[in-house]
């Protein structure tokens, strides 16, 4: 069914079944829906896929608040499949069961606020025009507590135009057949007359009545009571005060002298009956149907877990772009770096440590030393040291430049003599943004004398 999905059955009638489903977008939103399919024994028959498609026709026409809309028509297995807005609640006749086995027996003025709901939607019906803006003369015929939804917020809705009438449909009801519940037809529809909105009207009446009293208006009749109820003139059992003048008008046998249309009905209730607020709908209905909320919330919370699942599973024509876990092991690359550095790290120590050294020799080599050292080497017929040795030394290394940054302050000074020298500083070679310490001794001048004596 393309982007739709059947999920759980959640009603069944005599032509067909609704079912839980959703609708998902290419970019992952869900929606829960209904959809609206024919039985097997139906799905195939000319005139039942007619009808169906009528409904689907005038259902997706209707924009009305109080109207579940038709959102789609689709293809499965040949058979058509009705999309509609998934209502979160309850049957009214499902809430009336409810009401009555809790013991909370619905208040006047929650009942007026659900009928002048359900009036509003079947008024909007009624009004209803084709292109040219010629109007369809609708007749919804199938208005009962099957029929009307109330969500779990208070808001009351009318569904099901399966077996609407109108005036420019181009087939009529075949001689013999009866579409509806007996037990909601006016006289005229029972009788196959011509119907017109007021039929609506006089069932309106009926579910007004069966709100107010808790119990249907003809229990424990069979069908043939019923039609002999009906026939004749009737006055139904008074339920409530303000409202029961109301019931009397929708139910009358002439249609006449019922309402004109559903929102003079409407308007007469709320004249008669300060409605409810939607608000005070949606306690009541919290207090009766507390568990089928908690319910219906969990099989929400199911679909959505198997709308993901699905989403999954099912190919895709964007394809996704791949999460890559962070390799946490270094690269042969990286390590090949780190040796190279280390190792160009360690040639220019050595290279600034030799470079350092040679420089500190050359320095002491040039501090003349104390006159009686000199002629004790003169004596002893040794190569002469200081002045001497310079002149006939080969020219010594300069002592490199080394940047004011990488020395550090002095920490003392040598005496030899009358001659003060500073220590060499410490060079800090860096190596890659490295600092590596590199400690150079101090040479002391009294070495080349130690060292002559051990010869």
């Amino acid at each position: 069914m393309g982007k739709y999905r059947q999920f759980r059955p959640l009603a069944e009638g005599g032509m067909g079944s609704v079912f839980l489903g959703w609708a998902q977008s290419e970019f992952g939103v869900v929606r829960p829906v209904a959809l609206k399919r024919l039985h097997a024994q139906f799905a195939f028959d000319r005139a039942a896929v007619e009808r169906f498609l009528f409904e689907a026709r005038i259902a997706a026409s209707l924009r009305h608040p109080h109207v579940v809309p038709t959102l789609d028509v689709v293809s499965d297995a040949g058979a058509p499949v009705l999309v509609m807005s998934y209502v979160h609640g309850e049957s009214l006749a499902q809430l009336l069961r409810l009401a009555a086995v809790t013991g909370h027996a619905m208040p006047a003025d929650v009942a007026a606020r659900i009928a002048i709901d359900v009036l509003e939607g079947l008024h909007a019906a009624h009004e209803l025009a084709n292109a040219e803006g010629m109007p369809l003369h609708l007749v919804h015929r199938d208005v009962s507590p099957q029929n009307v939804m109330v969500d779990f917020e208070g808001h009351a809705y009318l569904v099901d135009f399966g077996v609407a009438k109108a005036a420019l449909q181009g087939n009529t009801t075949e001689a013999g057949s009866f579409r509806g519940k007996l037990a909601y037809c006016a006289p005229e529809q029972m009788e196959e007359a011509p119907v017109d909105r007021r039929a609506d009207l006089w069932a309106m009446g009926v579910v007004l009545w069966e709100m107010l009293a808790g119990r249907r208006l003809f229990e424990g009749l069979e069908p043939s009571g019923i039609v002999a109820k009906i026939s004749s003139p009737f006055t139904p059992p008074s339920v409530s005060k303000v409202l029961d003048a109301i019931v009397r008008v929708a139910v009358s046998l002439s249609r006449d002298e019922r309402f004109g249309t559903a929102r003079a009905m409407a308007v007469a209730i709320e004249a008669a009956c300060a409605p409810a607020s939607h608000r005070t709908v949606r306690k009541w209905v919290g207090r009766i149907a507390q568990e089928r909320k908690l319910e219906k919330d969990a099989l929400l919370a199911q679909l959505h877990v198997a709308a993901q699942a699905d989403d999954v599973g099912a190919p895709s024509s964007r394809e996704p772009e791949p999460f890559l876990m962070p390799d946490r092991r270094p690269s042969r690359g990286l390590v090949t770096s780190v040796v190279f550095a280390s190792l160009v790290g360690v040639l220019a120590t050595m290279v600034v440590i030799g470079s350092l050294g040679g420089a500190a020799a050359g320095t002491v080599g040039s501090i003349r030393p104390p006159r009686g050292a000199s002629m004790a080497l003169r004596a002893a017929g040794r190569p002469p040291v200081g002045p001497e040795a310079a002149l006939a030394a080969p020219a010594r290394v300069e002592r490199p430049t080394v940047p004011r940054a990488l020395l550090r302050p002095p920490r003392s000074t040598i005496d030899v003599g009358r001659t003060e020298l500073a220590p060499q500083p410490t060079a800090q070679p860096t190596v890659l943004g490295t600092v590596l310490p590199v400690s150079l001794p101090v040479p002391s001048v009294a070495d080349p004398l130690r060292m002559e004596q051990r010869r």
